[in-house]
């Protein structure tokens, strides 16, 4: 099938604790201990129609997103194990029953997508079809605080689409040149297409201005705070409980802050996160009181 690469995600293995870990994003109002039995949830922080960043025929953004898809996989193209012709059948209302249904519609940090995308509009009209200018809206500042301060995972961003349009296009032309045979090999790196002014509110680099400790909130308490799992090494650092950590735990996390961004062990994973150099240098000193 030409598979190039698979990711394994499952709820209680030895990926617990790597950067794969489900369970920092599918935890509850509780804490997580797989061995005291606590659940895990099913996530859908966009529960709330228009589920702003699904795709969707009967929506303005999801109709937004398709349009960008099939710019790039025409419409004959199967997408993974999806058959071409079931993509514009993508109907996010029937997640949302299914999550609901199965006791989970009561999500923490939940999108609401009906005011968020209302609120986008009054400052940005051209939107989703022409995400720039960007959006704005203060309902969604709300739950973009609730992550950024470690009290929840991170909010989804408040426009529909997160890409540049001029990389996308530039990406999209790339694609579909290699896809219909113009050319033999795919050079260009598809997925560099995110909008760079919107990364701070995608949650891929930290606010401007903060200092070491809201750094070090920001950056990495999502998945090491206190309420996860105690029984794997990652609990070792916790930003919440920052002033009992050792100082040999410090100094690991240091070294881990240091690591070149093209290994595994690097912290924060440049995957999730993406602080500067002066952003290091703050959390490093943090670490080093």
């Amino acid at each position: 099938m030409g598979w190039s690469n698979v990711r394994i995600y499952e709820s209680t293995t030895a990926l617990n604790d790597t950067i794969a870990d489900c369970r920092q994003c599918h935890i509850g109002a509780g804490h997580d201990n797989p061995t005291n039995g606590d659940p895990m949830i099913l996530r859908m922080q966009e529960l709330e129609a228009p589920h702003t960043h699904w795709f969707s025929s009967s929506t303005p953004g999801g109709i937004a997103l398709l349009g960008d898809f099939h710019a790039a996989h025409g419409t004959s193209e199967d997408y993974g194990p999806i058959p071409a012709a079931l993509i514009d059948q993508s109907d996010p209302d029937q997640m949302a029953a299914f999550i609901t249904a199965a006791g989970f519609g009561d999500q923490p940090n939940a999108f609401p997508s009906a005011e968020i995308e209302q609120e986008v509009d009054s400052v940005a009209p051209l939107q989703p079809a022409c995400n720039v200018p960007m959006g704005w809206s203060t309902s969604w500042s709300t739950i973009f605080q609730q992550g950024a301060t470690g009290a929840a995972i991170a909010a989804p961003y408040h426009d529909v689409k997160i890409t540049d349009p001029d990389k996308l296009v530039q990406m999209t032309d790339a694609y579909t040149a290699w896809r219909t045979g113009a050319v033999a090999t795919l050079t260009d790196d598809i997925r560099e297409v995110l909008l760079d002014s919107a990364l701070p509110d995608m949650g891929f680099e930290p606010e401007a201005g903060l200092d070491g400790q809201a750094l070090l909130v920001q950056e990495c308490q999502q998945c090491h705070n206190t309420r996860l799992d105690p029984t794997i090494t990652r609990d070792r650092f916790l930003v919440d409980d920052l002033d009992q950590m050792s100082r040999d735990e410090k100094d690991l996390a240091i070294a881990r802050i240091q690591t070149a961004n093209d290994t595994r062990l690097t912290m924060p994973p440049p995957l999730f996160r993406l602080p500067n150099d002066a952003d290091r240098a703050a959390m490093i000193a943090e670490l080093q009181k």
